[in-house]
Formats: structure tokens, sequence, C-alpha cells
């Protein structure tokens, strides 16, 4: 086994770096280190580590672009409302794929696509939804997206 050296790197410029709003893996990054030992430094340094939800959008989304980093139909996705139709979906038919009957990776698919349907009242509508295992509701988008073309 190599007995690889780390390199010597002074823990305050660690600390400035990550004051400056740097997260424990862009300073490991920028360092040569590993997030791990950026976070060790730091704890016996005395620095109370902040949490990832504290970052900005920019740091935490993938998406970002600018303030406007999740296209309308993402934010609609993650709505609370929306979560509480999937649920209602579920729970009507039972936790069980209507097409095969499985009850494992369950997901609410709605059957008149969200995008042509927001704004409107059967957005949220249990009538418009429908519970697939994961499985078959990749199946389904399959069948979608061949007869679209």
């Amino acid at each position: 086994m190599i007995n690889q050296k780390k390199p010597n790197i002074d823990t305050k410029e660690i600390i400035i770096l990550y004051q400056q709003g740097l997260t424990t893996l862009q300073i490991g990054k920028k360092l040569g280190l590993t997030k791990t030992s950026v976070g060790i430094r730091l704890k016996k340094s005395g620095i109370i580590l902040r949490k990832s939800s504290d970052y900005s959008g920019k740091d935490r989304y993938w998406l970002w672009k600018g303030n406007d980093y999740l296209d309308p139909i993402t934010r609609k996705r993650n709505q609370r409302k929306l979560r509480k139709w999937s649920y209602a979906v579920r729970e009507r038919d039972n936790y069980k794929c209507v097409k095969c009957g499985s009850n494992e990776k369950l997901h609410a698919h709605h059957i008149i696509k969200l995008e042509e349907c927001i704004d409107s009242k059967i957005e949220f509508d249990i009538s418009n939804g429908i519970t697939f295992c994961q499985q078959c509701h990749i199946q389904v988008h399959k069948e979608l997206n061949k007869k679209s073309y």
C-alpha cells in the first residue's frame, strides 16, 4: 500500500474559506482534501458546521438558473398540494398498482398531463390520478412517448 502524505494546509486557511461561505466539499476540492477531513479540522477548531439547508439555492440545486432555478412544472410538482393529491390517489387505489397489483414503490400518475392542466381544477382532482408501481409507471410513460411521435 502506498503511503500518501496529506497536503500540509493551515487550518486557518480552511476556516477563512468556510467563513467566506464555501462548503466543506468546495474547500476540499480547492485544497486537495476530502470534505470529511475539512469538516474534522473545522470541528476541532471549534467551528459549528452549517447544515446543507443553510446554503443558498445556487449551492444546493443543480438546476439553479439565477433566481428562477426551477421551471413552473417542477415547482408545481414540489408543492404540498400535489403531495396531498398523490397520497389521496394512492389511498383511493388501496395502495396497489392498478396495472399489476404491486404495493411497492407506488407513484400517483396524472391521467391528463400536469403540463396540460396547470391552473385548472382537474390538476388536483383525484379522478385525474391513477396509482402505478414504479415499473408500470415507467412502462406507461414509454407507451405515451411512442404515441406522441
